[in-house]
């Protein structure tokens, strides 16, 4: 199928990769040209425009960095979509996806809400797992590309918005979880013992986590690689946050993720990976970075 990915930073570039090897035609545009440019060397059209990205497209699939950049991308589309072409909505925008589907119903696009878990990594090799919900009219025209993309593809809702609600609380954990991570090895490094004894403690026990080992090299400070940015995640936290309030619940914990995260920024470390938290956590109140 004829396929257009509208931005192309770590894991829209990985998606478009994934189609390209599962034999779709794929369009890519980016803001900014020059992120979009290598993968001309896969196989995917670097479209210089918008409307020339998603002229004759099929299924559209934005995944650019916030909120306001979606429904930029949306407005400026509209005119030049096919009558019968599906947009995924992909990226992380929480609760704001009922702008999103606001947006969409005023210019009267199809739209399936699909954001994804995972990073580099997992979009590179096919291997995200996609929360979608939308008509179920439309999933045999998007169910091909995220088949593509994907290790599973959960169905949630059968109209636009829970995808986005189920994003936001899996970020919830992942978010907590790696800054238990980074307290456990933080204290044992401040007690005097190993951090990687935790870990190999851990691993195959019941409180074991993939995660535990995924981040394992960079926690301990044996990889520098860049996964997930501090910053990255923090732009997250403040959805769930909103989110939280906004549905009246407590948010005692998130607040206190949200704090660590911050000053691990404040710190010099917000272009690190999240992972490095551990640097914060280990770290005397005020201690230069």
């Amino acid at each position: 199928m004829r396929v257009a990915v509208l931005g192309t930073g770590a894991i829209g570039a990985g998606m478009a990769r994934s189609l390209l090897r599962a034999g779709h035609g794929v369009t890519v545009w980016n803001r900014t040209r020059e992120r979009a440019e290598p993968l001309a060397e896969d196989g995917a059209r670097v479209a210089a425009t918008l409307a020339d990205a998603v002229a004759g497209a099929e299924l559209v699939v934005v995944i650019v960095f916030d909120l306001d950049a979606v429904l930029d991308v949306l407005d400026r589309i509209a005119g030049a979509l096919d009558d019968d072409a599906v947009v995924v909505q992909s990226a992380t925008v929480g609760v704001g996806v009922d702008a999103v589907v606001a947006t969409a119903d005023r210019l009267g696009m199809r739209l399936v809400d699909a954001p994804v878990l995972g990073n580099r990594g997992p979009a590179e090799r096919g291997e995200l797992h996609v929360m979608a919900a939308g008509d179920p009219a439309l999933r045999p025209a998007v169910e091909p590309a995220l088949d593509a993309v994907a290790a599973t593809v959960t169905w949630v809702g059968d109209a636009p918005g829970p995808a986005s609600r189920v994003k936001l609380a899996a970020n919830a954990w992942v978010t907590a979880l790696n800054l238990a991570m980074a307290q456990s090895l933080a204290l044992a490094d401040g007690l005097g013992v190993a951090p990687r004894h935790v870990l190999d403690v851990l691993d195959g026990s019941a409180a074991d986590s993939p995660y535990l080992g995924y981040k394992r090299a960079i926690a301990l400070g044996e990889d520098d690689t860049v996964i997930t940015p501090v910053d990255a995640v923090r732009k997250d936290i403040d959805l769930i946050g909103v989110a939280a309030r906004g549905a009246g619940l407590p948010t005692d914990l998130v607040d206190v993720v949200d704090a660590l995260y911050a000053r691990a920024s404040a710190d010099g470390d917000g272009a690190r990976d999240m992972a490095r938290l551990v640097t914060t956590l280990g770290r005397a109140d005020g201690a230069a970075s």
